[in-house]
């Protein structure tokens, strides 16, 4: 699936701003772990919160939370990321 042109700014700024609070992870001391698992989690709701936004400045309004069962599948990033591969989660 192609993404549009505010999906990709959403995903260039969580990226942008991930870069910051990486650097505040590091200077805190936290393991390369620790801080690529809060990486993906940061960059994942980030980009939500902003689809959010997106909504609410297009008159959509806030939208209400599904109610589903389906399984989240994660996506390669963090199938990838070493804590998960280690069985720590």
């Amino acid at each position: 699936m192609e993404l549009t042109k505010r999906q990709t700014i959403a995903k260039e700024l969580s990226v942008e701003h991930w870069a910051y609070i990486r650097k505040v992870l590091v200077h805190d001391q936290l393991t390369e772990i620790e801080i690529e698992r809060i990486g993906f989690h940061y960059r994942e709701a980030f980009t939500h919160g902003f689809k959010h936004a997106d909504a609410i400045i297009d008159g959509r309004g806030v939208q209400e939370p599904r109610r589903s069962t389906a399984r989240v599948e994660p996506t390669p990033e963090y199938i990838s990321n070493p804590y998960v591969d280690s069985g720590n989660i």
